[in-house]
């Protein structure tokens, strides 16, 4: 156990060193009691330069994959311009690549962190709906009010609903998961924020919507857009509970103009194009946004890429037995990180021995990650490779890694 408080800054690391052998002798890795880690590069007791690994499971289609959200990266201003936050960062990856997490995931500066491996996870999505000049009323029997304790289970219901859909990015939240206990913080008063929750005429919650307030992401959305009520999480269980949702929120948005003595005249929801919020929001004049960024923002890259496959293989399966097609591929992928074979047909999907494959890609651990997480096409991003695969190749590739899309919403960033 490594306990200890640096002399230039007001920082308390402890946690376990962790059965890890650096290549770095300044460097060490820590774990913490909530599950997360720390990487710190130590001189003359204190750390110098350090990162946070945050434990984020998240959902990919049926699939829950380990991930790594990279975050407090940060250099002592003394010790800057020596190289140190690249040394930390290369350490980490091979941490990476020998731990639990199959994918690590990063929302960074601009340019920097490709180095590394890291590409892009897609854009930030989300939908933008003026307020309406004369606020609507809710239908006959539907209610609303602010979250209490006795919500809480039903939010997690509705949340989990959500998960059931096939989404990608969303975090598997567990029990003592981050977001929920802010929310019951929320609901005991203990933090400044609001949940509105929506009662249906028969008494039960079914729907939520959380501002989100003090998130660093929702409260930088919130600036960017200061005419904006920022709704960071909305869930319903049916297209009718989404409907009302919405004219909700305006009421809702309302009662806060006129608390917090501002203007909203537009509701920004950090939603995809799925599930019925969405669609309920297509509904009325609403513009969906996505914002891409080449080359910084939101990244991914494989972690352990053994792991990575194992936690696939019940996705990949599933995607199997749906597909009309006819498929019977032994696929081999290559990157810096590892060796997989599987072998795709419409029976299921398997792993084989890479010297029985008939196709072989070599692929870099960003351009993995890229095809796992559907952020881009595919074939798309298979025909850029500098030895593009077969047509057999490519069939099975999109089999495999459908276009999806990407996101985790604002209370789970790090």
């Amino acid at each position: 156990m490594l306990k200890y408080r640096t002399s230039t800054q007001n920082l308390i690391v402890q946690g376990a060193i962790v059965n890890y052998i650096s290549r770095d002798p300044e460097i060490i890795v820590l774990s913490e009691p909530d599950g997360n880690y720390r990487v710190d590069l130590m001189r003359d007791g204190k750390s110098v330069s350090r990162l946070r690994i945050a434990n984020r499971p998240i959902a990919v289609g049926c699939a829950q994959v380990e991930m790594g959200g990279i975050a407090d990266v940060g250099t002592l201003e003394e010790c800057r311009y020596q190289g140190l936050s690249r040394r930390v960062l290369q350490e980490t990856m091979r941490f990476m690549e020998q731990s639990d997490f199959g994918l690590t995931m990063l929302y960074g500066i601009p340019n920097y962190y490709y180095k590394f491996g890291y590409a892009s996870a897609g854009p930030n999505r989300g939908a933008v709906i003026k307020t309406q000049e004369q606020v609507p009323e809710l239908p006959a029997g539907w209610q609303i009010r602010t979250v209490t304790v006795q919500d809480i289970s039903e939010l997690k219901r509705l949340y989990a609903l959500y998960l059931a859909e096939n989404v990608c990015g969303a975090r598997v939240r567990p029990e003592g998961s981050t977001a929920w206990n802010e929310l019951t913080r929320v609901a005991t008063g203990e933090r400044a924020d609001d949940c509105l929750v929506l009662v249906a005429p028969d008494g039960h919650v079914a729907a939520y919507a959380w501002h989100g307030k003090g998130s660093w992401v929702a409260d930088g959305l919130e600036r960017a857009i200061p005419s904006a009520l920022v709704v960071s999480e909305a869930m319903a269980e049916s297209p009718q509970a989404a409907d009302v949702l919405l004219s909700a929120c305006e009421i809702w948005g309302k009662g806060i103009a006129d608390k917090e003595s501002r203007e909203i005249t537009s509701i920004a929801y950090a939603l995809t194009e799925e599930g019925c919020v969405a669609a309920a929001l297509m509904r009325r004049d609403c513009e969906f946004r996505q914002q891409y960024s080449a080359c910084g923002n939101c990244m991914v890259r494989v972690g352990n890429q053994d792991q990575l496959f194992d936690l696939m293989i019940p996705e990949w399966r599933r995607l199997a037995r749906q597909s009309a097609g006819s498929i019977d591929s032994k696929i081999c992928f290559e990157t810096p990180a590892g060796v997989n074979a599987l072998h795709v047909n419409m029976g299921g999907v398997c792993f084989c021995n890479p010297s029985d494959a008939g196709y072989k890609l070599n692929l870099s651990v960003g351009d993995l990650a890229m095809l796992v997480i559907g952020s881009m096409p595919t074939e798309d991003l298979l025909a850029r490779l500098p030895n593009p695969p077969c047509e057999d190749a490519v069939t099975a590739c999109k089999l495999l890694f459908p276009k999806r899309q990407q996101h985790m919403f604002l209370a789970d960033r790090y």
